[in-house]
């Protein structure tokens, strides 16, 4: 009896403290969304939307630039905020700016992000922008972004990517991608600091070379690396060397005449997926030896060649050693 009472009090006090710990949480949400988002007027060129974290602000420039900056110069907040911004020509961000987790810009005209001097960012952690005009350069606005993790740029001239970025972007960076930026050259060591890096794209723009000292000597955390659509007709024979979690491997749309098995050797005890397609590749015995890669490791290989005896693409895995290695 006495066990079964000490079994019941537990249990009523097991579902009191939840009971106590569900309002405490509940709580302290409220207090923490509650009044976070300002108190903008529906002729506002700016929404304002709490997310699990903090809030998000969206501004459109249809109402017209001054009008946003001048909301988001009003804006106080002591949690989180996220900022998305369209369609906008952008003199200068205001200052309360600088506290935002998160930037992403889309179709914007931009003469600098802030104010000459004040390139502080405590907070950012991430960029997004997409079809954006810089008058000014863009990496040394980001100079004060200590804890930026995830880059992600389209459709912005960046001319080519060199010492500006290196002396700019903190070392803690894991995901880059850079898509249409008309870039032609990576110089040597623009992202040798880089050593936390777990994805990276680089696609559709004219680069002929991209050599391997740009990247650090060990990648230990890179996960997925992505080159495609370049004029890059084939890499350093250690391109691939320092990169033991390296699993995804993209190289469609470039130039390569062909693909040497030394190149991927540092990589056969760990790649799981091999893509190389729409690249000038000839159909020869040479190739094969993606069949016998294929086979040891079970890996995801998917890669054309083109056979101008019948004047096909064909996949490399198809074809047949009697053929073309005879």
């Amino acid at each position: 009896m006495a066990i079964d009472l000490l079994k019941a009090y537990s249990t009523v006090k097991t579902l009191s403290m939840n009971k106590f710990l569900i309002i405490c949480i509940l709580w302290t949400c409220a207090a923490i969304t509650e009044g976070s988002c300002p108190a903008w007027d529906k002729d506002s060129p700016c929404v304002c939307g709490e997310t699990k974290t903090g809030i998000e602000v969206r501004c459109s420039g249809v109402s017209g630039s001054y009008r946003v900056m001048a909301a988001l110069a009003e804006l106080q907040t002591d949690v989180p905020w996220e900022l998305q911004l369209s369609s906008l020509t952008i003199n200068e961000l205001p200052p309360t700016v600088s506290s935002v987790t998160s930037l992403r810009l889309n179709q914007c005209n931009v003469r600098r992000l802030m104010k000459s001097g004040s390139t502080e960012w405590p907070n950012l952690s991430e960029i997004v922008f997409e079809s954006v005009r810089f008058q000014e350069s863009l990496w040394p606005q980001l100079r004060g972004a200590r804890v930026l993790k995830f880059i992600k740029i389209s459709d912005v001239i960046l001319s080519n990517l060199g010492r500006d970025f290196r002396d700019s972007l903190p070392a803690g960076i894991e995901y880059v991608e850079l898509r249409k930026t008309s870039t032609s050259k990576i110089e040597s060591g623009c992202m040798s600091h880089l050593s936390n890096l777990r994805y990276v794209f680089i696609t559709d723009m004219p680069l002929t070379h991209f050599p391997r000292n740009a990247l650090p000597n060990e990648m230990n955390q890179l996960h997925t690396f992505v080159l495609g659509n370049t004029q890059i007709e084939n890499l350093e024979p250690n391109f691939f060397g320092g990169m033991p979690k390296l699993q995804v491997l993209m190289l469609n749309g470039n130039q390569f005449s062909t693909l040497d098995e030394s190149l991927f050797t540092p990589l056969q005890s760990h790649l799981n997926h091999l893509l190389a397609e729409r690249n000038p590749l000839q159909c020869e015995c040479s190739l094969l030896w993606l069949k016998t890669f294929q086979k040891k490791r079970s890996i995801n290989v998917f890669a054309t060649c083109y056979d101008e005896h019948t004047e096909q693409i064909k996949e490399i895995l198809d074809l047949q050693d009697e053929i073309y290695c005879s």
